[in-house]
């Protein structure tokens, strides 16, 4: 049985048609001077295609494709990353362990190496229970 893999950057575009809130927040922060130029610059393009105009828009309409599947992806990658980071932080407090030193440093690492796997949570779950199993194995053969 496979289990899907959840898509936090499609859960939270709940309105069908509106533009994505992230969207929303990208372009108040993005100068409309650089929209503008952008409108400008194709505008001259298109005049000097004439006829051939559609090779443009064909391009386009793959560039966004791919642009918008990019930001998709390391929408969801920083997500994960940041779930698994709040997660390891809660336990630690929770056992009053502090948040800093190598140990912590460590975690980090190994949270990163985990989402940038792309395994599943059931892999990923038996690679670190391998790893501390080999881990145990060593300190008891000291």
């Amino acid at each position: 049985m496979t289990s899907k893999k959840p898509n936090p950057y499609r859960e939270m575009d709940l309105s069908e048609g509106d533009d994505h809130p992230l969207d929303v927040i990208a372009r108040s922060q993005i100068p409309q001077t650089l929209n503008d130029d952008i409108s400008i610059a194709t505008k001259k393009l298109m005049s000097v295609l004439g006829e051939n105009c559609h090779l443009w828009i064909e391009l386009e309409a793959l560039v966004n494709k791919y642009r918008q599947k990019r930001e998709e992806v390391i929408f969801n990658i920083g997500y994960e990353h940041g779930f698994m980071e709040s997660g390891t932080k809660a336990v630690w407090r929770r056992h009053g362990q502090p948040q800093d030193g190598a140990h912590f440093a460590l975690a980090g690492e190994i949270r990163k190496v985990i989402v940038l796997s792309q395994l599943s949570s059931n892999q990923r779950i038996s690679v670190l229970m391998e790893t501390a199993l080999g881990l145990m194995r060593e300190d008891n053969s000291e």
